[in-house]
């Protein structure tokens, strides 16, 4: 059974949002009647997207956790030694990074228990 299709937050707060959902809906429908054209075009829509955040998940949970590992090198580094300017400057750049992602995946969270709590108190 699929799942029904929603929009996420997060999608919109991705930079490369815009380009995939560009090129999902130019991509030529497989009908000429338009009822059939729409909802083929809105299908393949869902398709793209959907493929697109699994991928981009996986991208992000490994770029939190590569940024993760940074930060911690450079935490250890700082115990042993100082850290120069360059790494003081790298250190609180790949804190924000951090930050940013964090959020987002908060925002993946917060939307999708929200959803749940709303689909429970439906059900009951």
């Amino acid at each position: 059974m699929l799942r029904p299709f929603h929009m996420e937050l997060w999608w919109l707060k991705n930079s490369t949002f815009n380009s995939i959902l560009q090129s999902a809906w130019l991509h030529p429908p497989n009908s000429s009647l338009a009822g059939a054209r729409w909802s083929s075009q809105w299908r393949l829509l869902q398709k793209f997207i959907s493929q697109w955040a699994t991928l981009q998940r996986r991208a992000d949970s490994l770029n939190r956790r590569t940024l993760e590992s940074q930060i911690e090198t450079l935490y250890s580094k700082a115990e042993s030694s100082s850290l120069d300017d360059h790494e003081l400057l790298m250190l609180r750049s790949l804190k924000l990074e951090l930050d940013s992602a964090l959020e987002i995946e908060d925002a993946i969270w917060r939307q999708r228990a929200k959803t749940r709590w709303i689909k429970d108190e439906v059900l009951t």
